[in-house]
């Protein structure tokens, strides 16, 4: 069988990759999502009004992620939706580290387009690279480090992890993984990695731990000591399970790949070992697993051609990943239709009506309505996490009290199911109080989780 040219991979890839951004930048110009990148954007306007974090924001992720929200806030123009659009672009390019990796590892082109294509188009990338969540930001910098070792670079792969590790601490288990395979391989090459890794995090958390100390611990922790609902996890991991499929049946089989790459076998195992004992989780987790999990689909291919022969074991990857990537697309269409006011026009119209102070609500909706609409925040909140409440660091009582007592927008969320309403919102505000104090001034269709409008209620009103 004829060589795989590497210049028609990248021929074939390029044009992959450009189509790709094109087709999740136009989904972020339409209407106002609902989604953490809105807090981001927040933090980044904070930035620069010389907010501090940790104790001007209250903020529940490590310090990276509000630095890399203020520079693409900066680089787009202080614009949301561009905003959410570096997100593909960040994917585009994990997705070329990816190929390169894979040629890197297996020496077949073809192979390598393969890889990159199954990332690229699985159900938890294609879904969660809609929006800026600096996910990518810190898989971009996890993959480089895997590539800069695999290059013999240890100090650059170092600063890499360092550098991921400040953005998202949950990918300290696919780092962890790189640091005990690179042990095994060579300790000296190992203990580079791991003091560039630990001197560049401490130089991106220094001005937090100089400014803001206790705030940071106290935030953190409460954030990631503190349980999510065990039934929520379980619904998000069955749903990573069924819509993507291949990668799940991909992360089982590199669990037993040792005598070909110990780094994807422990990368798969802690990943795992993550997932059981992490209650609080979401999709967006989910990307710590799928690179190593496409990458080890070159080892399985190898093993095929050694059993069933190369055209045979290509074609049936090839046949196995056209039914995979069409139930990913699938699953992506729906949830375009979620975390959405599909109508930003009449949001603005009733923002102008009233006039409000104050937009206030649930951290992502508050914030995309006052990036649409240019009303501030109720008292410049970005994060009203449930566990910054549950902690005490914040007092539900105390705001709602402000909120309703002043001339603010509050905007909740319900499950409208006539003639029964569900209004949801106590975790961070008194709803039967804003109801009592606050009048009804409009509801807006919206999809979002199991709610399906949003209710404005005008309060201060005289």
């Amino acid at each position: 069988m004829p060589r795989f040219p590497v210049q028609l991979a990248i021929m074939l890839l390029l044009p992959l990759l450009l189509l790709y951004v094109l087709l999740q930048t136009s989904t972020v110009q339409k209407g106002i999502l609902i989604t953490d990148a809105n807090n981001y954007f927040c933090h980044a306007e904070r930035f620069d009004q010389g907010a501090v974090l940790y104790r001007d924001i209250h903020h529940a992720n490590m310090p990276g992620v509000s630095y890399v929200a203020w520079l693409y806030r900066t680089l787009t123009f202080r614009d949301l939706h561009a905003f959410n659009a570096t997100a593909a672009v960040e994917a585009a390019v994990v997705t070329c580290l990816i190929f390169l990796i894979a040629l890197r590892l297996h020496k077949r082109p073809e192979v390598a387009l393969l890889i990159a294509f199954v990332y690229l188009f699985s159900t938890v990338v294609l879904s969660t690279s809609r929006f800026q969540n600096a996910i990518f930001t810190a898989l971009l910098a996890t993959v480089s480090a895997y590539y800069l070792l695999l290059r013999g670079k240890p100090i650059f792969a170092g600063i890499a992890a360092g550098v991921a590790i400040a953005i998202k601490l949950y990918m300290a288990p696919v780092l962890g993984a790189l640091l005990i395979a690179c042990w095994l391989e060579d300790r000296k090459t190992a203990l580079r990695f791991f003091g560039a890794s630990v001197l560049t995090g401490f130089l991106i958390l220094l001005p937090t731990l100089i400014l803001a100390p206790n705030e940071f611990l106290r935030q953190i922790l409460s954030s990631t000591l503190r349980d999510g609902p065990a039934e929520s996890r379980w619904n998000v991991i069955w749903y990573f399970l069924s819509t993507d499929w291949l990668i799940a049946l991909l992360i089982f089989a590199g669990c037993f790949l040792w005598s070909r790459n110990r780094f994807l076998v422990l990368a798969n195992i802690f990943g795992i070992v993550f997932f059981v004992i992490f209650r609080d989780v979401y999709l967006l987790y989910f990307n710590l697993l799928v690179p190593a999990a496409v990458l080890g689909l070159g080892y399985l291919m190898q093993m095929g051609t050694t059993v069933i022969g190369r055209k045979t074991t290509l074609a049936g990857v090839v046949t196995v990943l056209i039914v995979a990537v069409t139930g990913a697309i699938r699953a992506y269409s729906a949830n375009l239709q979620t975390g959405i006011i599909p109508d930003e026009d009449s949001v603005r119209r009733v923002m102008r009506q009233y006039r409000p102070d104050a937009v206030f609500g649930s951290s992502a909706l508050m914030q995309g309505i006052s990036s649409a609409t240019g009303v501030p925040n109720f008292n410049n909140y970005c994060d009203l996490h449930p566990n910054l409440f549950a902690s005490g660091q914040l007092d539900r009582e105390k705001i709602t009290e402000q909120v309703v007592s002043s001339r603010t927008m509050v905007v909740l969320t319900a499950a409208e199911n006539l003639p029964r309403i569900t209004t949801y919102g106590t975790d961070f505000t008194d709803v039967a109080l804003v109801m009592r104090r606050c009048r009804r001034v409009h509801q807006e269709p919206m999809r979002w989780h199991d709610r399906n409008v949003a209710v404005f209620y005008m309060c201060g009103e005289r």
